[in-house]
C-alpha cells in the first residue's frame, strides 16, 4: 500500500515539533534576548499599547527608542494574552511551520521526496534548533522568508498578480521581523536579471510596492516620534537628558566584554570545524555542497534560486563573523538554501539508486537522514542546559516581585533575564556604566541616583576580580558592602552559594 507523502511529512514534522516542545515547555525564558522580547511583549499585552521606548532599559535620564522591527514582539504579546505557557508553546511553532512550508515548496516545484528530505534537514540543523527553542525572532523570519521565496518563485515562473501580492505581503512581514530581511528584494532582483524575466517587471514592481505598503506604518511611526526611519544601520540613538550620562574615557578600563565562551569567540578564533559542528553539522554541509554542484550543473531555476539565497547571505556572514553566535543567528536563512538543495540532491540520488536496487536506495537515505538528526538531537540536549539558570536567581526574583515597588529600577548584569523574571525595569545599557562600576566612590553613587536606580541585583557567580563589562567588578561589590549609600536587603548565598544573589538597596 502506497502511503501519501503528505501524511509522512505531517507526522515527521509533528514528532520533531514535540521534541522541540520538550525543551521549551520545561525551560524558563532566560536565555539572552528571550528576556528582551518577552518583557516587551508582556508589557504590550498588559498595557494594550506599543511603547515609545524600550521600557525595561528606560532610566530617569536615558531613553532608548523602541524601533526594532516589531512583528515578533507583537506576536508574543498576543501569546501573553493566553499566558506564558502558550508563549513557550508558540516558540517552536514557527520552526515546524517553516519545515511544512519548505515541504510544500519543494513538493510543488520538484517532488514530494525532495520536500521530505528538506523538511527533515531543516529541523535537524543545530542553528535552526537553537532558534527554534529560543524565544528569538529568527525562526519566524525563516518561515516568512520561505513563504516569500515560494510565492516569489511562482510569480516569476507562472505570473499571476495574486502571487506577486502574496510575495510582497510576506516580504514586508519579514522586513518587520528582522533587519536582514530586505535581502529578499535583492534575491528577487537578481533572479529577475539572471533568468531575464523582463516580461515580469510589472509583477516585480508590485512585490516591491506591497512590501513598502506593509512596512510604511512602522516607518511613519518612527519618523513621527524620532524624526528618522530608525531601521537597520540608521537605528535611532538614545535620548539622554543629562550630560553626565555619556560614555567617557573610563570605558577603556574595562578588560573586555567578559571572560569569553565558545559562542562569544570570533569565527576566526573558533575555527571552521568547530563552527560547523556548532551551527550546522557535517551531514547537511556535505549535502548542501553536493546540492550546489548539482544546481550549477543542471541550472534549473528552482535550484539556482536557493543558490542565490546562499550567496546573498555571504556579506551578512562576513559582517557578523566576529561572534559565532551572531554569525549563526544573522545568517540563519542560509539553512533554508542548504536544506532545500540537500533535499533535492537526496531525492535525485534516491531515484537514481532505486533504479538498480530499491532496498539499497532506501537504506542509504535512512542512514543519511538519521545521521543528520544525530547533530539535531545533540543540539536539543545541549539547549536544555543552555536554557537554565540557578534556582537562586529565581528565588531572588520572587523576593524582588513581592518586596519592591512596581516602578523600581534595578541594576543587573543579566538585565534582560532579570527584567522578565523579576517583572521590574532593569538596565545595564547606560553609556556611563563605567562611571557606575569602576569609580567605586561618590561618582558611582551619583550616577546611580541620577538614573534613578533603586536596587543593585548581584549574581554572585558574576563577581570578578577582572573588570569585565558583563561581570560585577569585585571592587564595586566591595564598595557597596562598605558604603553607607547602600544597604544589603537580600542574600540567599547561604542556601545557593555561588549560584545565589545579593541585592543592595540604593539609599
Amino acid at each position: 500500500m502506497k502511503i501519501n507523502k503528505d501524511y509522512i511529512a505531517i507526522a515527521m514534522i509533528l514528532i520533531l515539533f514535540i521534541l522541540y516542545l520538550n525543551v521549551t515547555l520545561k525551560s524558563p525564558i532566560v536565555f539572552g534576548d528571550e528576556g528582551y522580547y518577552a518583557y516587551q511583549a508582556r508589557w504590550i499585552s498588559e498595557n494594550n499599547m506599543m511603547p515609545n521606548y524600550e521600557m525595561f532599559k528606560d532610566t530617569n535620564v536615558f531613553h532608548l527608542p523602541f524601533t526594532k522591527p516589531p512583528l515578533f514582539v507583537l506576536t508574543e504579546a498576543f501569546g501573553f494574552m493566553l499566558g506564558e505557557t502558550f508563549v513557550k508553546f508558540l516558540i517552536p511553532v514557527f520552526a515546524a511551520l517553516g519545515a511544512l512550508m519548505l515541504y510544500i515548496f519543494l513538493k510543488k516545484t520538484v517532488n514530494a521526496k525532495a520536500g521530505l528530505g528538506a523538511a527533515l534537514l531543516y529541523m535537524s540543523t543545530p542553528s535552526l534548533i537553537t532558534y527554534g527553542v529560543l524565544g528569538y525572532v529568527d525562526s519566524l523570519l525563516c518561515l516568512l522568508m520561505i513563504c516569500s521565496l515560494y510565492f516569489g518563485y511562482l510569480t516569476f515562473e507562472h505570473g499571476e498578480k495574486k502571487n506577486a501580492i502574496l510575495t510582497g505581503l510576506f516580504t514586508g512581514l519579514a522586513i518587520l521581523t528582522k533587519i536582514t530581511a530586505p535581502i529578499l528584494l535583492v534575491i528577487f532582483v537578481l533572479y529577475f536579471i539572471i533568468f531575464k524575466k523582463y516580461d515580469k517587471l510589472k509583477l516585480l514592481l508590485i512585490i516591491i510596492a506591497i512590501s513598502a505598503v506593509v512596512v510604511a506604518p512602522w516607518i511613519i511611526r518612527n519618523f513621527a516620534l524620532f524624526g528618522n526611519y530608525c531601521y537597520g544601520p540608521t537605528d535611532c540613538p538614545a535620548i539622554i537628558s543629562d550630560s553626565r550620562a555619556v560614555e567617557t574615557e573610563l570605558q577603556k578600563q574595562f578588560a573586555g566584554t567578559n571572560a569569553g565562551g565558545s559562542t562569544d569567540a570570533s569565527l576566526a578564533k573558533l575555527g571552521t570545524i568547530s563552527y560547523t559542528d556548532f551551527a550546522y553539522g557535517w551531514v547537511i554541509i556535505f549535502l548542501a555542497i553536493f546540492g550546489i554542484v548539482q544546481a550549477l550543473t543542471e541550472k534549473k531555476n528552482i535550484q539556482i534560486l536557493f543558490v542565490i539565497l546562499m550567496i546573498c547571505m555571504l556579506p551578512i556572514f562576513i559582517l557578523y563573523s566576529t561572534r559565532v553566535e551572531d554569525t549563526a543567528r544573522y545568517t540563519l536563512p542560509v539553512v533554508i538554501g542548504m536544506s532545500a538543495l540537500g533535499g533535492i540532491f537526496l531525492a535525485k540520488s534516491y531515484d537514481h539508486i532505486k533504479q538498480k536496487n530499491f532496498a539499497i536506495a532506501l537504506f542509504l537515505i535512512i542512514i543519511i537522514l538519521s545521521g543528520a538528526w544525530v547533530f539535531g538531537q545533540n543540539k536539543l540536549n545541549a539547549m536544555v542546559s543552555v536554557k537554565a539558570f540557578s534556582t537562586g536567581f529565581f528565588d531572588a526574583c520572587d523576593w524582588v516581585e513581592k518586596s519592591t515597588p512596581e516602578d523600581s529600577l534595578l541594576l543587573s548584569i543579566y538585565s534582560q533575564q532579570t527584567a522578565y523574571n523579576c517583572n521590574r525595569r532593569v538596565s545595564t545599557a547606560i553609556p556611563d556604566m563605567a562611571e557606575v562600576v569602576l569609580t567605586n566612590n561618590e561618582v558611582s553613587y551619583e550616577h546611580l541616583k541620577m538614573h534613578g536606580y533603586n536596587y543593585v541585583f548581584v549574581q554572585v557567580g558574576l563577581i570578578s576580580q577582572v573588570p569585565y563589562e558583563e561581570n560585577v567588578p569585585y571592587d564595586f561589590f566591595n564598595f557597596m558592602y562598605t558604603s553607607p549609600h547602600f544597604e544589603k536587603v537580600f542574600d540567599n548565598t547561604n542556601v545557593y552559594g555561588n549560584g545565589g544573589v545579593i541585592i543592595f538597596k540604593v539609599n
